[in-house]
């Protein structure tokens, strides 16, 4: 143990990795999974080069539903070839059923059990296949067709990013196969109102009542949907219908409580939220939520510890640092009160003063750039919150920042942003450009169009090669092209033809035909769709408003690139 003297002759012990290990232990073991990450993160930290401690904590990260950075952590692993590769395939597996993402849990299961038959895991393994399988039948007994749940999940996924418009693509594409589910139709009522198509939104809500006059997902989008257009039903009326509604499942839960935050019942809001905390414990979202809700019924003690133990499962999370500190304020009498929106973000004034300081650090020289970014935590941790907030130009702005400082720390961050399912597609190009750029190892492991995939990024190596505004927007219009053509799926195979086009030439090519580029690139990818023959070269042209003999000459260039045989590897 190393004893290190402060300047106002305080001792402070340096503890060991191994102290902050059995500490870990021990709170673990009495089911304090929250400080007990605190203290794993701890040792983890102080002996980095530790496997046995990556691996406990990629599993407890898990425990705790963080699946993102869990996924991050055994990738890692992975690449370097470190901890117990069976071990890191069956964690993948968990992470990705709690991702809801069946098809690669299932694929790491069943690789699993292929490749380690004898692993601590096989019985364990077999049994979420099992269950998947049930889940599966189950659906079919209910007249869910397969796959319907993966659209809708995609569509309530766009709705989150705030896509809207991708997201009524998307949702209505799924509709109209599958025009009897009322869950779609609930979703894209709130992605219509979401959009200001406030008749659309209605009729369809109108519909689900007509076929289930006690949904619960509707009837909260009625009451929500008239009170925003005015006079309707009484305010005693609506809260009395909500009241009447008896949530089951975890959804219905969410569903209730949130509407209750936006009509700012607080506490109604409260108690709902205390049911779905029991079910989400570690959920940062829901831990805002109550922290919000307790706030705004004057439980001021009970929010700070809401917001603590976001702080502890994320210490970079700023924004339950924020509100942390405000409650704070209350408690020590500072404050009288506070009122918390339910929006899961800093208040509007907020967003600015950290907007002014992140510009204000960017006008510095470079060399004290590099300082703030090597020992400012404050000036870090504000630009990973950047990538939170809405707005599209924010977010590309922000991981090309990143990406500029080209070291471990920026290389991590931009890593864990591909593992982020709920991010757009468009920002986590410019990630993936970022890290090629910086040279970071390929490939890459990110979720691109709600597919979790490897991607090899091909750039020219020479500094003249940044990418002409022409070229970027060529890219820009492969993602949109994507969703006109209802093929996301193909977009990682997409983005790299594209790489491979670009690196394959001495100088960035001048791309000025937009359309006939995105339409070309994906043509020549779309025989990976199950369906791709469908779609004839003149069909990509019309569909990407392009002109079919424009297509035709850009599918030319692409194939001196590499041979038709390369696309289907």
């Amino acid at each position: 143990m190393s004893i290190e003297k402060q300047k106002n002759n305080v001792l402070r012990f340096e503890q060991k990795a191994r102290f902050h290990y059995l500490k870990y232990q021990k709170l673990a073991d009495r089911g304090n999974y929250i400080d007990a990450l605190v203290a794993l993160r701890a040792a983890a930290a102080k002996d980095p080069e530790n496997t046995d401690y990556q691996m406990e904590l990629a599993e407890l990260y898990t425990e705790l539903c963080c699946f993102d950075e869990s996924n991050y952590i055994f990738f890692s692993l992975i690449a370097k070839e470190k901890g117990d590769p069976g071990d890191c395939v069956f964690g993948l597996g968990c992470n990705f059923f709690g991702l809801r993402d069946a098809d690669k849990a299932r694929e790491c299961f069943t690789r699993y059990l292929e490749e380690f038959p004898e692993g601590m895991y096989t019985y364990e393994a077999q049994d979420f296949l099992d269950l998947m399988e049930y889940e599966e039948a189950e659906a079919l007994e209910d007249d869910v067709p397969p796959g319907a749940y993966d659209i809708a999940e995609e569509g309530k996924d766009l709705l989150d990013q705030g896509e809207y418009e991708q997201a009524i693509r998307v949702l209505s594409t799924a509709l109209q196969k599958y025009p009897d589910l009322l869950f779609i139709k609930n979703n894209l009522a709130l992605a219509y109102y979401c959009c200001g198509e406030t008749e659309k939104s209605q009729e369809l809500t109108r519909e689900v009542l007509a076929a289930e006059p006690e949904n619960l997902h509707a009837t909260c989008n009625k009451i929500l949907f008239e009170n925003s257009l005015g006079p309707g039903e009484s305010w005693e009326d609506c809260i009395a219908a909500l009241d009447r509604l008896v949530p089951e499942e975890l959804d219905e839960k969410v569903k209730l409580a949130l509407t209750y935050c936006e009509l700012m019942e607080d506490e109604r809001a409260y108690r709902i939220l205390q049911t779905v905390l029991e079910e989400m414990p570690y959920d940062a979202r829901t831990l805002f939520l109550m922290g919000a809700s307790a706030a705004n019924t004057g439980r001021y003690a009970e929010a700070f510890d809401y917001f603590m133990d976001m702080i502890k499962i994320d210490p970079e999370n700023t924004i339950a640092l924020y509100y942390k500190n405000l409650v704070q304020e209350v408690c020590d009498g500072k404050r009288e009160s506070v009122r918390i929106l339910y929006a899961y973000q800093v208040p509007m004034e907020e967003i600015r003063r950290r907007m002014a300081f992140i510009n204000a650090s960017l006008q510095k020289g470079t060399e004290e750039l590099q300082r703030l970014w090597r020992e400012d935590e404050v000036f870090s941790s504000l630009l990973v919150w950047g990538l939170s907030l809405g707005e599209l130009s924010v977010k590309r702005a922000v991981l090309d920042i990143i990406g500029n400082f080209a070291d471990k720390k920026a290389e991590g961050i931009l890593r864990r942003y591909l593992l982020r399912r709920s991010e757009p597609d468009l920002a986590k190009n410019d990630a993936l450009l970022a890290l090629r750029r910086m040279g970071a190892s390929q490939p890459y492991i990110a979720y691109i169009s709600g597919k979790i995939t490897e991607i090899r990024v091909g750039m020219v190596e020479d500094a003249k090669t940044r990418l002409y505004p022409s070229s970027q927007k060529v890219l820009e219009r492969i993602i949109e092209g994507a969703d006109i053509l209802n093929a996301r799926e193909i977009m990682p195979f997409a983005l790299e033809i594209f790489g491979r086009y670009i690196s394959a030439q001495k100088h960035a090519p001048l791309m000025r035909n937009t359309n006939a580029w995105a339409a070309a690139i994906l043509y020549i990818c779309l025989p990976r769709l199950s369906a791709g023959g469908e779609w004839t070269m003149e069909r990509v042209a019309e569909a990407m408003e392009a002109k079919p003999e424009s297509v035709k000459r850009c599918v030319a260039l692409l194939r001196k690139v590499f041979p038709a045989k390369d696309e289907e590897k």
